[in-house]
């Protein structure tokens, strides 16, 4: 199978599955390179909201490829049609070339994991499982961060992140949130009927297991009280779980910032906060 296009925002990028990319730093044969302290990260995990634009996800790499220029960047976008059609086997070969290209990474590689909303969630969560599977180890991240999440499935904002990426006729528009959400009402029903959690909630609770992230591990939680998709009350509640389980987790919160938005609307302080995780591991490890 041919690779995938990959779309023109995303220069540099080069296919690695369905769904994931690769941007590979170039090599600048520096001896020093490695001299800064605290070193930089060699590779950065960037699991994308639901139904981010190339270009939006853009300002983050490109940046990135400025912060950090020897970091190579791993990309996983999440789409509203791949959550409603696509099949386990068809997930398992989105997150398998991911796990795989972890799994053959130099030992002692420094990776930044950053993570948006539940889309990005669910990408992390099973790209670690299926890492996992094949090393029987955590994730080996040395920091994380979390954007506009996790957040617990809740009918009318889960509604609004999905409608967020359907077409603007209204017409379409309309038939696909009622198809929507009549499909969220019977999924939950079965979850219901058969005893299992929403698999939003499993994913959170992925997020706390230690087999899967280890304890060590800092991690900075950014979000918002305006947050109309994921609320505030429930990134807070996943952070307290955090750090009652033992996870070093400290919140960040944002004022007068939309969903997935922080970063745009306060581009000085979001950086910093990256930044700050990221030297704050050094010393954890």
């Amino acid at each position: 199978m041919a690779p995938a296009p990959v779309p023109k925002a995303l220069e540099g990028f080069t296919s690695l599955g369905p769904n994931s990319y690769i941007y590979e730093a170039p090599k600048s044969g520096d001896p020093f390179r490695d001299q800064v302290s605290p070193p930089h990260p060699d590779v950065i995990l960037f699991m994308s909201w639901l139904d981010a634009q190339p270009k939006h996800i853009a300002k983050y790499t490109e940046h990135y490829k400025t912060l950090f220029p020897n970091a190579d960047i791993i990309l996983v976008t999440a789409w509203t049609k791949d959550v409603i059609l696509r099949t386990k086997s068809g997930e398992t070969k989105v997150y398998a070339p991911v796990a795989a290209k972890l799994q053959v990474l130099p030992p002692n590689t420094r990776i930044l994991l950053h993570s948006f909303s539940n889309g990005g969630l669910k990408n992390t969560a099973l790209t670690t499982e299926e890492y996992n599977r094949r090393t029987g180890n955590p994730l080996p991240i040395q920091a994380q961060i979390f954007d506009s999440g996790p957040g617990y499935p809740r009918f009318w904002p889960d509604l609004r992140a999905i409608k967020a990426g359907l077409p603007k006729n209204f017409i379409i528009r309309t038939l696909a949130t009622a198809a929507l959400a009549f499909a969220y009402v019977l999924y939950k029903a079965v979850w219901w009927v058969k005893g299992i959690d929403n698999p939003i909630i499993t994913y959170g609770k992925m997020m706390n297991r230690h087999e899967l992230f280890a304890k060590k591990v800092p991690r900075v939680y950014i979000y918002s009280r305006e947050d109309d998709m994921v609320q505030w009350g429930d990134v807070e509640d996943h952070m307290a779980k955090a750090r009652a389980l033992g996870y070093e987790a400290r919140g960040e919160l944002f004022e007068g910032t939309q969903h997935v938005s922080h970063m745009p609307k306060n581009s000085t302080r979001y950086w910093g906060i990256v930044e700050s995780v990221w030297k704050g591991s050094f010393g954890k490890q």
